[in-house]
């Protein structure tokens, strides 16, 4: 299964820093910009199958955009994702 380590979103290109399970804090940069985004993502599972007459393998992925706020958090901190990350890790 192809896991997912970095991707690409709105022109930034977003690589894995920490992991729990299915919980994700990536770091995002984009090229010529200063600007940092962190993204916290529950990681979600694709299964195998065809689409649009291609095969496909199970694989990861980030939150479609519509399910962002409840499956994916942008933050311009470290420290914010960080606190968002471990509480997602450890519920109360």
């Amino acid at each position: 299964m192809k896991t997912l380590t970095e991707y690409t979103k709105n022109g930034f290109d977003f690589k894995l820093l920490r992991r729990e399970g299915r919980i994700a804090l990536f770091v995002g940069t984009k090229e010529g910009q200063a600007q940092i985004n962190y993204e916290v993502i529950r990681i979600q599972f694709n299964r195998a199958g065809e689409r649009f007459g291609k095969t496909f393998p199970d694989s990861e992925s980030g939150p479609r955009n519509e399910m962002w706020g409840d499956h994916g958090w942008t933050f311009v901190t470290l420290e914010q994702a960080e606190a968002r990350f471990q509480s997602l890790c450890s519920p109360t």
